[in-house]
């Protein structure tokens, strides 16, 4: 006959085991939670980046912002701060990049998942609107931080490295169709068939 001691710490350590198994699948839980949290703040501002107005104000900034900064009014309202989205388009790309820059440095948002989505376009726009950055931080030195942060994230990344890892997340069956589709990209190139996609083709 078992000795109750011994049933007793039996059912102690059948306990703990519950207990174990209930916090693991609680935090793993917590952190799918916390993924698809994530994951749906990067599809909100996936939404806002590409309405039309926030099209065509990156098209503003590439090709209209450097002739309007010649005009010393139009820097006179940068400087000032009166500024709106209808007169200076540029703030609408400027304030969608801070808020995505401050969203990641405050762990909201997965900088891998942002960085998938913004990181092409953002450093390009980023060197168009310095400008303007110069002008607002001469009297306001923590302008657009979080723009200039996700910037920097940006530029320290190896892109190289992207298409190895999309390729081992690709199922083995399907992995051959990256060379057809590198085979593709390398004719298109030799061709001379590419563009900028952030930018029109101008006729």
């Amino acid at each position: 006959m078992i000795p109750w001691d011994t049933i007793s710490a039996i059912g102690v350590v059948g306990q703990f085991v519950v207990i174990a198994v209930t916090a693991v699948v609680a935090l793993q839980q917590l952190r799918h939670l916390s993924k698809q949290r994530q994951y749906d703040s990067v599809q909100h501002m996936l939404g806002q980046y590409e309405t039309d107005a926030m099209s065509i104000s990156r098209l503003y900034v590439y090709e209209d912002l450097g002739r309007h900064m010649q005009d010393a009014g139009y820097r006179d309202q940068i400087l000032s701060g009166r500024v709106a989205p209808t007169t200076h388009p540029e703030f609408l790309v400027g304030r969608f990049f801070n808020k995505l820059g401050t969203l990641i440095s405050e762990g909201v948002i997965d900088s891998e998942i942002a960085l998938a989505q913004f990181a092409q376009a953002a450093p390009r726009l980023w060197e168009c609107l310095l400008p303007v950055i110069a002008l607002r931080r001469s009297r306001f030195p923590s302008f657009w931080l979080g723009f200039e942060s996700f910037v920097v994230l940006c530029r320290s990344v190896s892109y190289e490295s992207y298409r190895p890892a999309y390729i081992r997340r690709t199922p083995r069956r399907l992995r051959n169709g990256w060379g057809r589709t590198f085979a593709e990209v390398q004719t298109a190139s030799e061709l001379g068939t590419f563009h900028d996609t952030e930018r029109p083709l101008t006729p």
